[in-house]
Parts: C-alpha cells; structure tokens; sequence
C-alpha cells in the first residue's frame, strides 16, 4: 500500500484523478478517429462509383505499327514433291520517328450525394510520321523472311475503351480507314488495317487522328516515338504532374494551367522496334507521364491530422485548469466538470468532421472552434462564478486552436508548430508557478 503523508495524499489523488481523466479521454477520440476512417472510405466508394459511370485515370499512348512477317519453309508430299510454304512469324512491332499530341482538359465535377469528383473530357489530336528509312530498317531474324506491308496495322493503345468517346478524324498514309477493337501486351487499344504497300517504294508513313477521350482525376501519356512532344492545358488550376518525365516548361494559376513535355528515344528503355511479345505493357507504361487532377482540400486528412492533436489539447487543458484551480483562491473543480470539459473537447473533432463535409473545413472549424469556446467560457462562469477568469481561460483556448488550425495548414511544418506550441505551453505554466508553495496547496486539499 502507497503511504504519502498527509499534507500530499489530497493533492496526489486529485492529480491521479485528472491523469485518469486525460487517459480516458482517448475513448471517445477514437470513436472520433474511426468515424473518420469510415466517412473517408465512403468517400472512396462514392468516388469509385463516380469514375466507373464517367472513367478512372486514362492513359494513352502514341500509335505503334504492327506489320505481319511470314517466313518460307520448304514442304514435301508423298510423291517427294517439294512445295514453298509461307507461315506467319513473330510480327514486327515499329515505333513512330515523331509524334506529336496536344489537348486541353475541360474538367466537370460530378456528386455522389455529399462527395464529389473531378471528371474530364480530352479532345486529343495526335500527329506523327514513320519515316522511310526506319520502315526499310527492319531486323530479320531469319534469311529470307518477307514483310506483308498490305496487312499492316496500326495500334493505339487506350486503357478504357469505353471512356474513349469518339473518333473524329483518321488519316494514315492517305488512307482514312475503319476503328476496331484491338489487344497488344495485355491492354486494350483501338487497331486500324491499313495498306502500306507505299512503303516498299520508300515513301514515310504520316498519321493524324483526333478523338475524344473521357476520364476521370488523372490523364496520363505513354511516349511511343523516337521523339514525343506532348501540349497540355486545362481550366483546372490545380494540377499534379507525375509519372516518368516532368513538364520541360509549365505555367500554373488560378486561370488554370499549361504543360509542354519532350522525350526523345533515348530517355526510356523501350526500343524503337521489336518482334513478337519482347515488350510488355508494363515495360510500355514505364516511362509514363501526365496530370492529375488535384484536390487540394482533403477533408478526410486534414480531420484525421486535427484528432491526433486531440489527447495533446485536451491534456494542456487539463493541465491549465489543474494549475488555475490549485494556483488561485476560490476556485475549485469537481472531478465531473474535468470530465464534461474533455468529452466537450472530444465533441469538438466530431462537429468538425460533420460540420466540414457540408460546410468546407475552413468555416466548419471556425463555427466548431467558436461553439467550443463558448460552451467552455460559459461553463466556467457558471462553475465558478469568475466572470473575467472564465473569459482569460476561454481566450486561452481560442488561442491554442487557432494556434492547431495553423498547424493543420501548414503540412510540412507541422511537427515543428505542434512542438513549439507544446513547449511554449508548459513554458507559461512552468514561469507562472515557479513561486507557488505546492506544499501549501497541498495543505489546502487535506
């Protein structure tokens, strides 16, 4: 059994009572904690939902020729008659020599009840040339194979088919011919048969397509060409670029944004051409790059980053009353009005989160901080009948949130305002009470 002398044993246990207290105040901050995991996983599902009717993030890439090889083989029948065969073999897969694409992203938001997402539609024109030498420069892997240029295919790769909302025009080598459906390495793509026999005389390949693509949070590229040039711009002024390769020049404001990359063959490790299945998607996508569409007000993130700073606030406050109470004359506090004063406290994180999914986080922290405030500063004076310390108290508090609000701001410097807040806190109340006779106080509990 604990033995304390007398004069301490009042102000141990109040001291262990507030510790209780502050401990189980961590009870209804992770009911708080969870709400806001589940809300954030609704908001998933709505958006999930929303990019399943308009599209998820899309990526295309720059058109790759696909021209058919047969090689000879030599047959014998029954009467020892010899025959020339011809039999397919591993086609030949061609890069363009240049390529290039431009769009401008029109954005629209779309709702699922409260949550919303950004969704585009991309009218993309697309440009480039196979040349004549690189179309005569074919490796053979074995003598005497053959190229069926009048079989040739050209292919776009797409990842969603159905988000790709129209063709609008298409012009290969003169020719304007059909869209179909088409798979290579694994991905979707739309494949156009194309004559080339032009080419064996030693003309280049030119291609112009424009079609309209539709997606949703993200529009990536995949550069195809021995040197791809991609324009973008959009209405939508926060924008994330990603992927393989940065923008070579940008301009970002509140009127939207432009982007212009340039990757040349040498910036990916993709040949230029190949045979068979030697290149894969995933060593195609790469070297992708593109913009998202950036949200910048993470409703979610920014309460979860509000409630982890609640077991701190509410032991400061704990601490502040303990120190007010014991530190002045006249002011006592039953263990039931610490207790209201926490769940207050918690109560705050969870009209912060209702309140934000309506209201914004900005106003929806306001409105909760200043509710708080007043319930607290009312409370007090109520409590103990001190007008003018119920308010320095209150102001106290207005403070120190507003001191967490900037924090939740400021996302890399948050640990070091939480830190200096903190100390800053203990500071005050260390140079406050550095001539209090806690011996005396202790007296005064017995």
């Amino acid at each position: 059994m604990l033995a304390l002398q007398p004069r301490f044993s009042g102000l141990f246990w109040k001291v262990l009572l507030v510790g209780v207290l502050t401990v189980a105040m961590l009870w209804p901050l992770a009911l708080v904690q969870s709400l806001v995991a589940e809300r954030h996983g609704l908001q998933g599902e709505a958006q999930e939902r929303i990019a399943a009717a308009n599209g998820g993030a899309q990526r295309i890439g720059a058109p790759i020729l696909m021209v058919p090889i047969e090689r000879p083989i030599l047959e014998e029948n029954k009467a020892h008659e010899k025959k020339l065969r011809w039999v397919d073999a591993e086609p030949l897969r061609l890069l363009a020599d240049s390529v290039a694409m431009n769009t401008d992203i029109m954005v629209t938001i779309r709702h699922k009840g409260i949550y919303t997402l950004p969704t585009y539609t991309a009218p993309l024109h697309l440009q480039g040339v196979f040349r004549s030498d690189t179309l005569q420069n074919w490796r053979r892997s074995e003598a005497g194979e053959r190229a069926r240029w009048d079989r040739a295919v050209l292919l776009l790769p797409v990842m969603e088919l159905k988000s790709l909302h129209g063709i609008d025009k298409v012009q290969i080598a003169g020719l304007a011919p059909k869209a179909e459906t088409g798979r290579y390495a694994g991905q979707e793509g739309v494949r156009f048969a194309v004559d080339l026999t032009s080419a064996l005389s030693g003309e280049s390949v030119a291609f112009t397509l424009d079609l309209q693509l539709g997606g949703s949070s993200a529009l990536s590229f995949v550069p195809l060409a021995g040197n791809t040039e991609i324009a973008v711009q959009s209405k939508w002024p926060h924008p994330d670029f990603n992927g393989a390769f940065l923008p070579n020049s940008s301009r970002v404001d509140a009127g939207g944004f432009q982007a212009k990359w340039r990757v040349i063959e040498l910036n990916r490790a993709v040949p230029q051409q190949w045979r068979g299945d030697e290149v894969n998607a995933e060593a195609l996508n790469a070297a992708s790059f593109g913009v998202a569409l950036y949200q910048p007000v993470d409703l979610y993130a920014q309460n979860y980053r509000a409630v982890r700073y609640g077991l701190l606030f509410i032991a400061i406050t704990f601490l502040c009353f303990f120190a007010w109470e014991h530190g002045s004359k006249g002011v006592r506090l039953h263990a039931m009005q610490y207790l209201l004063v926490g769940l207050a406290l918690s109560v705050f994180y969870l009209l912060l989160i209702a309140l934000s999914e309506h209201l914004g986080f900005a106003w929806a922290y306001l409105t909760a901080a200043s509710a708080l405030v007043l319930l607290i500063t009312v409370y007090l004076f109520g409590a103990t009948g001190k007008r003018l310390a119920s308010m320095i108290v209150g102001t106290g508090i207005a403070s120190s949130y507003a001191l967490l609000y900037m924090i939740l701001l400021s996302e890399d410097y948050a640990l070091l305002f939480g830190a200096l807040l903190v100390f800053s806190v203990l500071a005050v109340l260390m140079l406050a009470t550095r001539k209090l006779d806690w011996s005396a106080v202790a007296r005064r509990s017995v």
